[in-house]
């Protein structure tokens, strides 16, 4: 069964009904005649709908002391409060939240009847709007691209960094980051796919680094730098609703190249939206902050090619999902 995450949210104002009923007479009672609580008359706030969450929110119901919700029938779970985000969810679904009262005092008031409605999830955007032209260039470095992606640029891979568990590994600094949940479609919509996907782990700061040991593949990086990095790309694609930045390095053994990845009124940014977002940043950016791939400094038993460490503005994102990681030429 799917367990659904919540979060308490703020009193919502203009909501869209979307499908709601209360389920029942609000004067209903028992055998003793005790009437219940009114019916709570959930609705859902359209603009927090996305493909894998949804807030939805019900006036307060006199004499309640909390509430319990279920989603598609899911185990109830109590809140004290009458809003609540659903996250964990699967995209282009459709769910029905069920919400009731709980008395305070039974001699007085029994609990009420279920109050619903139902929703139904944003489709993946499915890449955004590039229409995937990120797999229409040559000389691809990869660092993270799913095995559907993969075929069709196969032909024109230079290196492949991505973590096997043998040569390349994606390693979780000090565990400042645990393992997220992926759910739903990555950012190419391959079905069957999944992506990477970490949390917080409240160590007051947060680090993980795509780490290769082959030699041989590494120094083929110095294609790069014999251009200073004219015409290639360093390709992303992140999704999530966290605020707060990050900070991408890339590393070359002598030199660490930053670039701080914002909201999406930064220079390089996304939208905390719930949905994939994809970011393109010139490796010559990184080349000016220091970046040179030099053979010599390329260790044997290996490197980090990139790294992803929370920003120096004092923020601390809760998580990050990320896919389509890659350096190409346009």
């Amino acid at each position: 069964m799917r367990k659904f995450f919540s979060m308490m949210a703020i009193a919502l104002a203009a909501v869209a009904f979307v499908g709601c009923d209360k389920g029942g007479d609000e004067t209903s009672g028992g055998d003793n005649g005790v009437a219940a609580l009114a019916t709570p008359a959930p609705t859902v706030d359209q603009a927090s709908v996305t493909t894998s969450s949804f807030t939805v929110a019900w006036p307060a119901v006199q004499g309640a002391i909390g509430y319990l919700y279920t989603v598609n029938d899911s185990a109830p779970q109590s809140l004290a409060i009458n809003s609540v985000q659903v996250t964990g969810l699967t995209a282009e679904t459709t769910y029905t939240f069920k919400v009731r009262a709980l008395s305070g005092d039974t001699a007085k008031n029994l609990d009420s009847d279920w109050g619903s409605c139902t929703v139904t999830t944003k489709a993946s955007s499915q890449g955004g709007t590039s229409s995937h032209a990120c797999l229409n260039g040559t000389d691809y470095y990869l660092i993270l691209l799913d095995a559907t992606s993969y075929e069709s640029v196969k032909d024109r891979v230079k290196a492949d960094y991505r973590p096997n568990e043998t040569t390349n590994f994606l390693y979780v600094w000090e565990e400042t980051l645990l393992g997220g949940s992926p759910s739903g479609l990555g950012y190419y919509g391959n079905a069957g796919e999944s992506w990477t996907s970490l949390r917080y782990n409240n160590k007051g700061w947060f680090g993980a680094g795509f780490f290769s040991n082959q030699k041989a593949e590494l120094t083929k990086l110095t294609d790069i730098a014999a251009v200073n990095g004219e015409g290639y790309y360093l390709h992303m694609a992140w999704m999530g609703t966290y605020t707060g930045t990050y900070s991408v390095v890339m590393y070359d053994n002598s030199a660490e190249a930053k670039v701080y990845i914002g909201d999406e009124n930064a220079e390089y940014g996304f939208k905390r939206d719930g949905e994939w977002h994809e970011i393109e940043i010139p490796m010559t950016v990184f080349f000016s902050k220091g970046l040179y791939y030099r053979a010599e400094n390329i260790p044997a038993d290996g490197m980090n090619v990139l790294a992803i460490v929370q920003g120096d503005d004092g923020t601390m994102p809760a998580g990050f999902d990320i896919d389509a990681f890659f350096i190409y030429m346009k």
